[in-house]
């Protein structure tokens, strides 16, 4: 009877052990990742710290792009959706390295980036921007002779300043960025084909339905800005 009682409880003891290093394990784990981020700060770790400034300084050459207009809302979701692969990578590596990067992950980290910066620079230095394109659609355009055409227009670009904000502060992840840039080149999308449909024009329902439109993506800004997400 003791033998049993005292095989049970080296059973116990040791089940014990296996559970609490399984959560000190995952709680290392996860902890091993967060310091990579655009603009973080992570002591004793200047490969991530460099890493991590290129990441703050790329977000701030978009934000700056979004608000001079040389970003159009399709060339931003794109470079976003980049620079959330870039910090995934980061992740994946540090979570490797116990919360390190090697020199080799470094310097591919350092290639994504680069790759990411001529981007960032040719779409910032094309003919494509907020206002370009035949039609007087699109953020802050002011087509003469068209009111309601400039009340939506006025909104995409109040929008885009705001997703700028957010950007440049650091309340907009790169992947909320890019999922608050493919709503909004779906709303200038739309108000183009309306203008198509009617010569130029927006018809009283084509506004009231762009303003819908325009009415949900300032909520899913304004969500996404004030949630616990940071970049």
């Amino acid at each position: 009877m003791k033998g049993t009682l005292t095989h049970s409880l080296l059973i116990l003891a040791t089940s014990t052990l296996i559970m609490v290093g399984g959560a000190v394990a995952q709680t290392t784990t996860n902890s091993d990742t967060s310091g990579a981020g655009p603009g973080k700060v992570d002591p004793g770790h200047p490969r991530v710290n460099e890493v991590n400034q290129r990441e703050e300084n790329q977000q701030d050459r978009v934000a700056n792009g979004i608000q001079s207009g040389q970003l159009s809302a399709g060339e931003t979701k794109n470079i976003e959706n980049g620079e959330q692969r870039l910090v995934n990578n980061e992740k994946k590596d540090m979570a490797a390295d116990n919360g390190h990067l090697t020199k080799q992950d470094q310097n591919q980290l350092n290639r994504e980036e680069n790759h990411l910066s001529n981007r960032i620079y040719d779409d910032k230095h094309n003919a494509r921007t907020q206002t370009s394109g035949g039609s007087g659609g699109g953020p802050g355009k002011v087509d003469p002779g068209h009111p309601r055409v400039n009340q939506v227009n006025g909104r995409e670009e109040n929008q885009q300043d705001r997703i700028a904000q957010g950007v440049k502060s650091g309340q907009l992840t790169p992947k909320e960025t890019a999922h608050l840039e493919k709503g909004e080149q779906r709303l200038q999308h739309n108000e183009k084909q309306d203008m198509k449909a009617d010569g130029g024009h927006l018809t009283k329902q084509d506004q009231k339905q762009l303003n819908h439109e325009a009415n949900n993506m300032s909520k899913k800004v304004y969500k996404d800005k004030h949630n616990a997400r940071r970049k």
